[in-house]
């Protein structure tokens, strides 16, 4: 269904392009939008420069700028759109500020915690007179914890850091403020920044009337253009004219900005400031307010009044409660005969303290409304301007002034609540009071709460009385002639579009205003829509937080209720979602126009609808007026009863969770998931969550673990996955890819199943033939397997009775103890899996296993992945009903009293290729519960599953370490007891060593008669004496190594120390994992939302470090008592100062390691610096990246530097990096275990593949994952510092197909998967698409394009396409999509290069190294026959040289003869 925002927008931009005289009014654009959308439109008419990255209520700006920005739009002055990314709030503001100083119209949009991280880097700003505008979207910054909802400490923050502020009191001020800001500021030099509250106005639909561009154009002028300067100052530096927005970094008249100064120097320029620039400012913003009204008609000033004349109460208030302020002033000179009245504040810099001073002289009572509570001081910061400006003025009488603490965090504000305010009576302090909330409850429902309630009422008697909250009967219909619209539930964004076109459609025939809500959620891509939406006549104002509705719209069960006379409306659906959503939009109009809350008539309604669709392709717009017309005309009275929509909340319908029952900890610690129970749970178990009341529990921030199994999600889904044993063959794929751990395996031997009932049910008399029953199931099931434990055991015992005949009385006993077990897990289902069952079998006769699963319905989200996943199809989706909601149930039940699987089991399982690492740690309930269902997670959550896998495998690795110290530490603490014993054997009995100690400290002496200390513990003694200080010494060492190794094993929970702890870096990450009151951990968990989790990480190790130094020191110290080595008194001494850098590995190993999680936008975003620090730091932590992986191509192509993360991190060569995929647990878990393998910081990257935001069903989440993977998107790879060889040896491509190849093959005959592929399977890159043009020139597929050179890719198209054959469908791509395909090939082929499997590099050495070796072998063959010639010349002439001698000779002797 196209968005009023949208509706709104192309108006806008239709009136933008407008050509001079064209039917577009010149007073400007009357529409419908919400405050973050009317800003952003506001600031693209005359900004040119948005610096994005703001986190929410503002972070929707963004996506307005960007979809300017894709439009190719120029604002009025013909000034191209830029938009300008940064990483965090401080490279936001300090963006923001390069380019006001390089003379470019810039602003960007925070939230509360964005602007109070840059409080210098304003205070920099504004003393440079750089002159841009931000938007700041209230929110309340984090403290204990972190809120959604509004907050004004950030903005008292940043009062004097030197920058002028306004703050919005609705969307209609919010988007004037922005052309008033801009003008103030860059005739002044000094930035300026608007505030508008976060779920009151920058989120909230309202009326509003944009400015015309001829309204702009006269108010503004551009950046560029001359202006006269406006005061002496100005006119010294810059002459009579200046630019109106100068360049103080300027090429033309170079200068240097940001001097060093000296002592002395730098105080002529900061208190210059006040006389010769900011003194202007209050003169600037009167100029400023006078022309808007010139120019608009809205007339406004730095502070507003209402109905003061009369008024002797008068609210003090700014924002969004100005105007529920005069709702509740109204009510009061109404129906309680009270004068009240509202002093509105507009500007609290410059602070209007004169027109503060003379509106409140003469008034009784004021109290101030302040969204900021007073930390370390008696007032907060609006209530103390106000009592100075008022002790200041120099009026005797001076009204009695009470600060009233609001809405902090998102707290309703009720117009009732103020009611109450007034009407008690209280005394006049400057103590602040507590509106909304409650300090007591003594409704008495609750006895265990009570208790607390009541420790609290005796230790601080006073503090109920400073808190009002109205019971909520009192909270009523305050106005007349309006109309209020609630939706039922949380029906998330589709309810938030049917709203929002209902009142722009209502708006657009009777005009009038709107009001609304929307709800706050910390998923982003939740849907949460709005909460209600009012609209009446123009005196309208906003009603507060707890309107009572007329009308409840409820999306999914398609019905509208009438709340005055509890009729339900039905609308029928249609056969596309659009269109359903259409005609529930004409039903809607239906009910209005039958209970007369509309009065146009019914073809004025379809043509105004028609007019705001025209803007769609003829064939949808029909499409969609048809389907409106449809509800309109079809709607009809239901008789379902009023109220009977599902209840979606997620509140706790059963019996107290397993996890309550089995912890061991059931004292009063914060960290006492029991006692949280008590005192919250079950509140919101039975959904009275308003008896909630501040105590010190809440004041913590904290959750105790696993508190998330407090939820039931029953009533969210409508079908449940079902088990058939029959068809399982045991691959373990669905327990390994439920990101819920909804589902429940376990892999157990009859004789562990059998021993299990018996010490459940106690039916002991079956233990005697336990071992035949055992033996006869596994003979049983090779022959027919059954479904159930049930059956199996029915069967069992009736082939042993017959085999084995017994006595009656005996028989009675066993069959009544067989009955008993079969009525705990007779149910169970139980599969004859081979890996479990036969291969267990041929190792040793009745060693078979059989493998039990179950699925946990108050977990499950029912996303489908298991159904996905399992070929066999042993698992599938079944419609739920009661009746399998309650076999679920009992299944479940059963299934947690079954054993765990064994550890030799976890270990032979783990070596079959068919299952693997993952999937066999998941068989042990430590791991496979290391992170808890009941979160607000998405289904189908990606992040979810990553996080859930990395976790187990670190429990399944820390767990054995854990172990065999303890083990050591129990030894050891046997040894030192033993000690103790031998030091006193045969003089004094030493059971109660406690008592030995006490009278051993209160001896003087430093030797002890063991008579006396026998007889003061009443023992026996013979005549000796011992060392006092030394027999002390044993008994505090074996007193404290008892401690140590009770608090490793078991602990106060029974879980024993956690094994590993875990920060979690906002933003995506956190709001599944740290929303209240859901923690789905059993570790220590810290949520961190400033973007510093790297550095809070680094701290926490050390923390973890040193606990465990502590450990290791205790067992040397054991060690040396116990071995009393020479030297023993200065190695006891040096123990002292032992640093977690002197332990040796295998002491080092078993610290536990502190895991980072987050998404690349925090960690590899605004924190990447402190995570390069991190990643050669040499600590243990092992962060895992969760990885968005959307390339900068989303709303608009914008600079990504975190798509490299992975290359990014080989680059510190000294920590363990890999990326990895949910698609492959198998990598993934392996990747885990070898990173806390290595005893230096590790990273993993995971593709977290969220089905909401990226835009496809639940069910693929692991096969989009996996096609990531495949597609060499986000290739699989391994980097270990710690294995031998040189750099490139130590990096692995192992898991990804074809590591060979540029481009991997889907399957055999499958042609290449390219990054494309994967991204045409995502609607988040559907913008990135369209369908290929039958002309266009030489289509090729993309992934033969891609191997082409540039020369050879000119003059051809390339394509994706789906389907084939006739069903084939081709996609050409944007050229951002193109360059995305290309430098993830890229990366892959730097990867494939680094490790040294395909190179050009290796090419070329290898044709070097083999013309080295010919010219080596052809160097040698030459040798060689140059050799052999030598000696073949050699042996000639020595044979000619022998000849010619022998001639000689025999000449000679021939000569001799002659002469003879």
């Amino acid at each position: 269904m196209p968005g009023f925002r949208d509706i709104a927008v192309r108006w806008y931009r239709k009136a933008f392009g407008a050509p001079k005289g064209a039917d577009i009014r010149d007073e400007g654009l009357a529409t419908v939008l919400d405050g973050n959308s009317a800003v952003a439109l506001s600031e693209a008419t005359i900004a040119s420069h948005a610096v994005l990255g703001g986190s929410p209520p503002s972070a929707a700006a963004d996506q307005v700028w960007l979809r300017e920005l894709g439009r190719d739009t120029r604002n009025l002055f013909g000034e191209a759109l830029a938009a300008d990314t940064a990483e965090g709030p401080r490279g936001i503001v300090a963006a923001a500020t390069g380019l006001a100083l390089a003379g470019r119209r810039a602003t960007a949009f925070l939230s509360g915690p964005d602007i109070a991280a840059a409080q210098d880097l304003l205070i920099s700003a504004a003393g440079k007179h750089a002159p841009f505008v931000l938007h700041v979207g209230a929110r309340a910054a984090n403290a204990h914890g972190s809120a959604l909802g509004s907050g004004h400490d950030a903005v008292h923050l940043s009062a004097d850091s030197g920058c002028f502020m306004l703050v919005a009191a609705n969307v209609q001020e919010a988007a004037d403020f922005t052309y008033i800001a801009r003008r103030v500021a860059e005739e002044s030099l000094v930035p300026g920044i608007v505030v508008a509250d976060g779920e009151q106005t920058a989120n909230a639909v309202q009326d509003v009337c944009l400015l015309s561009p001829n309204q702009v154009t006269r108010y503004l002028g551009a950046a560029r253009e001359e202006i006269g300067s406006p005061t002496p100052a100005q006119k010294l530096l810059f002459g009579e004219t200046r630019r109106r927005l100068p360049a103080w970094h300027d090429l033309d008249e170079p200068m240097l900005t940001g001097a060093l100064f000296g002592t002395q120097d730098f105080a002529l320029g900061a208190l210059g400031r006040g006389p010769f620039f900011d003194a202007f400012v209050e003169e600037s913003l009167a100029s400023a307010f006078d022309a808007f009204a010139e120019t608009t008609g809205r007339s406004y000033e730095s502070v507003s009044g209402y109905r003061l004349d009369d008024a002797q109460t008068v609210f003090v208030a700014m924002g969004a409660a100005i105007e529920t302020a005069r709702v509740a002033a109204d009510a009061f000179r109404k129906h309680h005969d009270i004068r009240a009245g509202v002093l509105g504040i507009h500007a609290i810099r410059p602070f209007p303290a004169d027109l503060i001073a003379n509106a409140l002289a003469g008034k009784e009572w004021v109290f101030v409304l302040e969204r900021a509570d007073a930390r370390l001081t008696r007032e907060p910061p609006l209530s103390r301007e106000i009592r100075a400006c008022l002790g200041s003025s120099g009026d005797i009488r001076l009204p009695q002034c009470t600060p009233v603490v609001y809405g902090v965090g998102g707290l309703p504000l009720r117009v009732a609540d103020l009611v109450q305010l007034c009407t008690e009576e209280r005394p006049a302090a400057p103590t602040p009071v507590f509106l909304g909330i409650a300090f007591d409850d003594a409704s008495g429902e609750q006895p265990k709460r009570d208790v607390l309630l009541d420790t609290l009422r005796r230790a601080y008697p006073d503090l109920a009385a400073r808190a009002v909250r109205a019971p909520a009967a009192d909270i009523e219909s305050t106005t007349t002639g309006v109309t209020t619209i609630a939706v039922a539930g949380n029906s998330g964004e589709q309810a938030g579009d049917i709203l929002g076109a209902a009142v722009a459609l209502r708006h657009k025939l009777e005009g009038g205003r709107i009001r609304s809500r929307a709800e706050s959620a910390w998923q982003a891509d939740s849907g949460a829509g709005m909460a209600w939406i009012a609209y009446g006549d123009n005196k309208l104002q906003d009603p507060g937080d707890a309107p009572h509705a007329d009308i409840t719209l409820d999306v999914a069960g398609r019905l509208v209720t009438v709340n005055d006379d509890g009729k339900n409306f039905e609308v029928p659906p249609a056969e596309t979602s659009a269109a359903s959503l259409e005609s529930l939009l004409g039903g809607l109009f239906g009910v209005l126009i039958a209970s007369r809350r509309v009065e146009s008539a019914r073809r004025r309604i379809i043509n105004a609808r028609r007019e705001m669709l025209e803007s769609l392709a003829p064939d949808q717009r029909d499409e969609l007026i048809d389907a409106f017309e449809a509800g309109l005309d079809r709607v009809s009275e239901s008789s379902a009863a009023a109220g009977a929509a599902p209840d979606a909340s997620g509140r706790w319908q059963g019996e107290t969770p397993a996890a309550v029952r089995h912890l061991g900890r059931d004292d009063d610690h914060l960290a006492s998931l029991p006692r949280f129970w008590d005192q919250a749970g079950v509140l919101y178990r039975d959904g009275t969550t308003d008896r909630l009341t501040a105590d010190p529990f809440f004041a913590t921030g904290t959750m105790p673990p696993l508190s998330s199994t407090f939820s039931d999600l029953a009533r969210t889904r409508s079908a449940l996955p079902v088990f058939d044993p029959d068809l399982c063959t045991g691959c373990g794929l669905c327990w390994t890819l439920c990101p819920d751990s909804a589902i429940g395996a376990a892999v157990v031997s009859p004789a562990a199943f059998l021993d299990a009932g018996i010490g459940k049910t106690g039916a002991e008399p079956v233990r005697q033939v336990a071992s035949k029953l055992a033996s006869r199931m596994i003979a049983s099931s090779k022959k027919a397997p059954r479904a159930t434990f049930g059956e199996l055991l029915d069967e069992s015992f009736a082939w042993l009775i017959e085999k084995a005949p017994l006595p009656d009385e005996r028989k009675q006993a066993i069959e009544e103890g067989v009955a008993r077990i079969g009525a705990e897990f007779g149910a169970l289902p139980i599969a004859v899996a081979k890996p479990f069952f036969q291969d267990a079998e041929a190792r040793r006769k009745d060693s078979a296993e059989f493998l039990s699963l179950a699925i946990n319905p108050d977990a499950c989200k029912a996303c489908g992945i298991c159904v996905a996943a399992c070929e066999p199809v042993a698992l599938g989706m079944r419609e739920q009903d009661a009746e399998l909601l309650d076999d679920t149930r009992r299944l479940w039940s059963a299934w947690a009293a079954t054993p765990d699987t064994g550890s030799d089991t976890l270990e032979r399982v783990a070596e079959d290729p068919d299952i693997g690492a993952m999937a066999s740690i998941l068989l042990s309930r430590y791991c496979q519960f290391a992170l808890a269902g009941g979160d607000p997670a998405e289904a189908g959550s990606g992040e979810k599953t990553a996080v859930r896998l990395a976790l187990a495998a670190t429990e399944f690795h820390q767990q054995p370490l854990v172990q065999r110290f303890a083990a050591s530490l129990a030894a050891a603490g046997d040894e030192v007891t033993a000690l103790i014993r031998g030091t006193v054997s045969g003089t004094l009995a030493v059971d109660d060593l406690d008592a030995v100690a006490e009278k051993l400290k209160t001896t003087a002496s430093p030797r002890v008669d063991v008579r006396e200390l026998a007889d003061s513990v009443g023992a026996t003694a013979g005549d000796h004496s011992i060392d006092t200080d030394y027999l002390l010494r044993l008994i505090e060492l074996a007193d404290r190594i008892a401690t140590a190794h009770h608090g490793l094993v078991a602990g106060e929970h029974g879980l024993g120390r956690a094994r590993y702890g875990l920060a979690v870096a906002g933003r995506s990450t956190a709001t599944w994992a740290g929303a209240f009151p859901h923690n789905p951990f059993q570790a220590p968990v810290l949520i961190d939302m400033t973007g510093d989790a790297a550095q809070l990480a680094a701290g926490l190790i050390e923390g973890h470090l040193d606990e465990t130094t502590e450990l290791v020191r205790l067992l040397r110290l054991a060690r040396l008592e116990i071995d009393r080595p020479d030297g023993l008194e200065w190695k006891r001494d040096a123990l002292s100062s032992l640093r977690w850098t002197d332990l040796d590995e295998e002491e080092y190993d078993l610290c536990p390691p502190l895991v980072l999680v987050g998404s690349d936008e925090m960690l590899a975003g605004q924190g990447l610096s402190q995570l390069v620090w991190l990643l050669n730091s040499g600590l243990p932590v092992k962060v895992l990246v969760l990885s968005t992986m959307d390339f900068g191509l989303i709303d608009a192509p914008t600079n990504n530097p975190r798509a490299s993360l992975g290359l990014l991190a080989l680059a510190q060569r000294n920590a363990f990096v890999a990326q990895a995929s949910v698609g492959n647990p198998k990598h993934l878990g392996e990747s885990v275990l070898q990173a806390l393998g290595y005893e230096g910081p590790a990273l993993i990257q995971v593709y977290a593949a969220s089905p909401t935001r990226d835009g496809f069903a639940a069910d693929v989440a692991p096969e989009q994952a996996r096609l990531a993977m495949h597609s060499r998107a986000l290739p699989l790879f391994r980097y270990d510092p710690g294995a031998g060889g040189v750099f490139g040896s130590r990096i692995s491509l192992d898991g990804n197909p074809q590591p060979d190849v540029l481009l991997a093959q889907a399957g055999d005959d499958a042609k290449p998967v390219t990054p494309a592929d994967w991204s045409l399977g995502q609607e988040r890159f559907s913008d990135c698409f369209q369908a290929l043009a039958e002309d266009a020139a030489a289509p090729l597929p993309l992934h033969e394009w891609l191997q082409l050179d540039a020369r050879n890719r000119n003059s051809k198209t390339p394509y994706v396409a789906t389907g084939d054959g006739e069903d084939e469908q081709r996609y050409s791509m944007t050229p951002a999509m193109l360059r995305t395909c290309e430098s993830c090939l890229e990366n892959w082929q730097t990867l494939q290069e680094l490790a040294g499997v395909v190179t050009p590099f290796t090419t070329k050495l290898e044709e070097e190294i083999r013309a080295a070796v010919a010219a080596e072998h052809q160097a040698e063959l030459e040798a060689q026959k140059q050799a052999a010639a030598k000696e073949l010349l050699e042996a000639q002439q020595k044979t000619q040289a022998d000849i010619a001698s022998r001639i000689r000779s025999r000449l000679l002797e021939l000569a001799s003869r002659k002469k003879d």
